[in-house]
């Protein structure tokens, strides 16, 4: 799994490629909290739509919890997190999204790059 990384005007956009693992997402994590600290950018637009293995339907739902206990741990409760994934990425009851949230991250999922930045507040 690889990342690249563009600052915005007022948010940083986060496009991931490749293999999901939770090995390798926890250095991409300690990457997306120092770059946000460095720019004082506190919102993150991250595309997930070119990733493979991420939040798919067919995960147990052990896995799925273990990787929004992950993103909950590395990401500071500051930072507002869109996640733009393609609709087989996303669940209809949001469980995934509904974990994060209840572990403090303020998340939305969603397939749609125009609700991702608007729930940013961002252009």
């Amino acid at each position: 799994m690889n990342a690249s990384y563009e600052a915005k005007a007022d948010y940083i956009y986060i496009q991931l490629k490749g293999e999901y693992s939770n090995a390798s997402a926890i250095e991409l994590f300690r990457k997306w909290r120092d770059e946000a600290k460095r720019g004082k950018l506190y919102k993150v637009l991250c595309d997930l739509t070119q990733l493979i293995g991420f939040f798919p339907r067919e995960n147990k739902p052990a896995e799925k919890f273990s990787t929004a206990e992950l993103i909950a741990l590395f990401l500071p409760k500051n930072i507002s997190l869109a996640i733009l994934a393609k609709p087989s990425q996303i669940e209809k009851d949001r469980f995934v999204e509904d974990l994060m949230r209840n572990r403090g991250v303020r998340v939305k999922l969603t397939p749609s790059r125009e609700e991702a930045l608007k729930w940013l507040k961002v252009k």
